[in-house]
């Protein structure tokens, strides 16, 4: 399942969805429109890409299945064109070969000149490839956001670096001179000179009216949390969630519903107060039983896309918002900051308020006092810990105030 659900992802879009699908998407919008699914599959060690080769057409096959899903259409109906992309290289390499796949191909060209709908799906190192590959794809001419609907859907990537405990990878890179490997811990540091190029990239395509998605997946342990969900940019057409397996949902409640409610508030264009980032490095490997790949196999996952691009309001003209980092730096102690960031949160009335989250951490804070981690649950026994002013009456005090405000 994807935290959020897209129902909670926007204050009011639930009765909107609702009626949308007992409705029929395919009343509403015209069934016959072209669409244009673009795709590009994640890194590979330099010593495995002659054994082992990616495929991105997985990815345009599991869309295209989702798009006929929610707009009611049979197998071999509708105008669904898919383009995957294939091949290795370094994040800007990678950018210049695709597009020169692309225009080196009529067909190709004309279909995306011609789509009303795009989708462009990345994963892993095909997540920074696909925003600069789209932004280059508008400035040539070929890709019109003012006459097209646009939709990146993002699995996984590696916006802001991989794990820190990766870092005998970084050196294993350098003395086998793997440039792709080495590159994605320059990703690290906002600094570095790609991660420069992909965030322009991402603000000039979010500022052309682009809506993006950024999924996490919740047991990666090759990428944390704020990194899939390049937790340090902001716009209101970003939208994030987390893969987090059914039954795992059930035996890790308390940590799942936090991070549902953080993504809840980042939706909404509001502040987590740095919680996010905080949580990454201990969910690293922990809310799934499944590895870093996983997510783009999920149907959910492409059916958000789809959710997204149609029932989301469009933010054309509008600037990000950008904070800069440097991952390479030692960690902040978690347990010092974590109370801190959470009674930040709890006395953010604007956003407790707003997005008429009282009910949410009422919940949350039940389900916390009632809270057993297994012995054998480090994390969940570190996160109790860090936690625990969550649990005293003063908290529960910010959140009588406001439900007294709401029905007084």
């Amino acid at each position: 399942m994807i935290l959020p659900l897209y129902e909670d992802a926007s204050t009011g879009l639930k009765t909107v969805t609702n009626f949308l699908r007992l409705n029929g998407l395919a009343n509403i919008y015209d069934r016959k429109q072209p669409i244009v699914i673009i795709a590009i599959h994640g890194w590979q060690p330099k010593l495995l890409q002659n054994f082992v080769k990616l495929d991105s057409h997985k990815f345009c096959v599991r869309m295209a299945q989702a798009i006929r899903l929610k707009l009611n259409l049979g197998p071999n109906e509708g105008d669904i064109t898919s383009i995957s992309l294939n091949g290795y290289g370094m994040i800007l390499n990678r950018r210049d070969d695709f597009l020169k796949q692309i225009q080196g191909n009529k067909t190709k060209c004309d279909k995306i000149k011609n789509a009303k709908i795009l989708f462009m799906v990345g994963h892993s190192q095909g997540v920074p490839v696909s925003v600069l590959l789209m932004d280059k794809l508008i400035e040539v001419g070929l890709v019109n956001p003012d006459h097209q609907q646009i939709c990146a859907c993002l699995m996984a990537g590696i916006s802001q670096g991989p794990v820190k405990r990766f870092d005998v990878a970084e050196r294993l890179a350098q003395i086998l001179d793997d440039d792709q490997s080495a590159e994605m811990f320059a990703l690290q540091r906002s600094s570095s000179p790609i991660s420069r190029a992909y965030r322009d990239a991402a603000s000039h395509i979010l500022k052309r009216g682009v809506k993006v998605l950024y999924l996490a997946c919740g047991n990666d342990e090759a990428v944390p949390l704020h990194s899939s969900l390049y937790s340090n940019m902001y716009h209101p057409s970003i939208n994030r969630g987390i893969y987090v397996a059914g039954y795992v949902y059930k035996q890790k409640k308390f940590v799942a519903d936090l991070v549902r409610i953080l993504l809840r508030i980042r939706n909404n264009n509001h502040s987590d107060h740095g919680l996010l980032v905080l949580l990454s490095e201990a969910l690293i490997g922990y809310l799934c039983d499944k590895g870093h790949s996983d997510l783009h196999d999920e149907p959910e996952t492409y059916q958000y896309a789809v959710d997204h691009l149609y029932h989301s309001k469009e933010y054309k003209g509008i600037d990000v918002k950008f904070t800069e980092f440097d991952y390479t730096l030692p960690e902040k102690p978690r347990n010092i900051y974590m109370a801190w960031a959470m009674r930040g949160l709890l006395s953010d009335e604007k956003t407790i308020i707003s997005e008429k989250l009282i009910p949410d951490f009422k919940n949350l804070r039940e389900s916390f006092k009632t809270w057993s981690p297994h012995p054998l649950d480090l994390t969940a026994i570190e996160l109790k810990c860090d936690l625990q002013p969550f649990g005293d009456d003063t908290e529960e005090q910010y959140i009588n105030v406001y439900q007294n405000f709401l029905t007084g």
